[in-house]
């Protein structure tokens, strides 16, 4: 346990000078070296305490990492980076210690739940599923459709830390046979079947689907119903991990953490090149849209808000047809806003579009009695996003911000733009609050 120990003396006395320096965070996250000790055989006690030590290390390396970033200059922002950390540790857990491929399940709260795991900026009309296989063995998906806007299942060798993590497939349930009350049945395997039929990599044991389901509606749009099995388990394979399985996927949590704070740095440095940019709108799909589990049929168009006591944000856009889309908030560690509660999200249901056809959003602390209200939850600085997926014409749609005082936010809206009650505002806060109920049960 000396690596572990040498870890906390570095990153303690750097905490304590509140110098950071990435060569230090780099020491502290060198694994043990032969000298400390020797490499223990993969099923062996050693190969476990090992794997917590770098399971300890690793999380203390991201910790300093993370607030090390010029965004953590504030005792507010510390604090939701250090709750991110925390978030991530127990998201690591559901994703790579708590699922066993053999025994599958289709998780819909213990990956992203309002409130309790909003990393990676999940939407919150977006409904996800997510499960964990093997790309070896067969499994058998099935149910209903009902009414999502679309829905899509995104296909990933492993997730992010994995060295070989990369998107292998998207597929639309829409593009499948589906029987006339919307009923379907997919197999999910690495040899062809009749019938719907999504191949896996046999060589991806670790394998993830990532079931997106936009529900708009969400006091009356009906969730997809889906179910798995796994069809060629053998009789008594077992549920119980051995201590290299367990060495292994504790390993894989801890690279979890790290990679989600190094896309959390990665992504807010895109998007306010040296903390210095804000209030203006890039696009994020450089690249292979999929390389960080982002859907390459989506568009995704984000910027830094920076958002003073008295300002408000007037976001003005043009709306591509599309089978969905929408607009949200996160803080700066890309963490979602507070959707249950706080407005801080509109899609093609809740928005109001003006006459000419442009969607024009109201971000500010003070509710302005505009329909388009974006609230952010007492953050003066974080991330607005919006997506298009599906969609028809440019492949980036435009988007503008003007910085206005809030006290003035009428005169730069159409004149005709409806105003909104205090009693209207809490009724639609209310009816927010029902439909997550509804969805989530919680």
């Amino acid at each position: 346990m000396a690596g572990t120990m040498k870890a906390r003396t570095v990153l303690a006395a750097l905490l304590a000078s509140g110098t950071l320096l990435d060569s230090a965070i780099a020491e502290a996250q060198t694994p043990l070296a032969p000298a400390e000790a020797a490499e223990p055989s993969a099923g062996s006690a050693a190969a476990v305490d090992a794997a917590w030590a770098y399971y300890d290390q690793t999380l203390d390396a991201a910790r300093a990492k993370l607030l090390a970033s010029p965004f953590a200059d504030t005792p507010q922002r510390r604090a939701q980076a250090l709750y991110l950390i925390s978030e991530a540790a127990v998201v690591g857990f559901n994703m790579y210690l708590g699922p066993r491929q053999d025994y599958p399940s289709m998780f819909l709260q213990p990956i992203f739940l309002n409130n309790l795991y909003g990393w990676g900026l999940p939407n919150p009309d977006f409904l996800y599923r997510w499960t964990f296989i093997d790309g070896a063995k067969t499994y058998r998906v099935w149910g209903k459709r009902n009414d999502p806007s679309f829905v899509d299942f995104q296909l990933q060798d492993g997730f992010w830390g994995d060295p070989a993590f990369k998107t292998l497939s998207n597929t639309s349930l829409d593009s499948l046979k589906l029987g006339p009350d919307g009923s379907y049945e997919i197999i999910l395997g690495p040899t062809p079947h009749p019938g719907n039929w999504i191949k896996t990599d046999p060589n991806a044991h670790h394998s993830v689907i990532n079931l997106r389901q936009a529900i708009i509606d969400w006091a009356h749009d009906r969730p997809l119903e889906i179910h798995i099995d796994e069809l060629d388990r053998a009789r008594g394979t077992p549920i119980i991990y051995s201590p290299a399985e367990y060495a292994d996927r504790l390993r894989r949590t801890a690279d979890f953490v790290m990679h989600n704070v190094n896309f959390i740095l990665h992504e807010d440095e895109h998007l306010s090149p040296g903390s210095t940019t804000f209030n203006t709108f890039r696009s994020l799909n450089e690249g292979a849209p999929g390389a960080q589990g982002g859907n390459p049929a989506a568009d995704y168009q984000a910027a830094v808000f920076d958002l003073g006591k008295d300002d408000a944000l007037i976001i003005e856009t043009d709306i591509p047809h599309a089978k969905y889309w929408g607009v949200q908030l996160g803080d700066v560690w890309w963490q979602t806003t507070d959707y249950k509660y706080h407005q801080s999200s509109l899609n093609a249901h809740t928005a109001v579009i003006d006459h000419d056809g442009k969607l024009r959003v109201v971000l500010s602390h003070v509710d302005p009695g505009a329909p388009n209200w974006l609230d952010p939850a007492d953050d003066d600085r974080g991330i607005i996003q919006f997506r298009w997926y599906f969609f028809t014409g440019p492949s980036a749609t435009p988007v503008m911000i003007k910085r206005v005082k809030a006290s003035e936010v009428r005169s730069y809206l159409p004149p005709d733009t409806p105003v909104v009650s205090p009693a209207q505002r809490r009724a639609a806060l209310a009816e927010r609050w029902q439909g997550v109920e509804r969805l989530y049960g919680q």
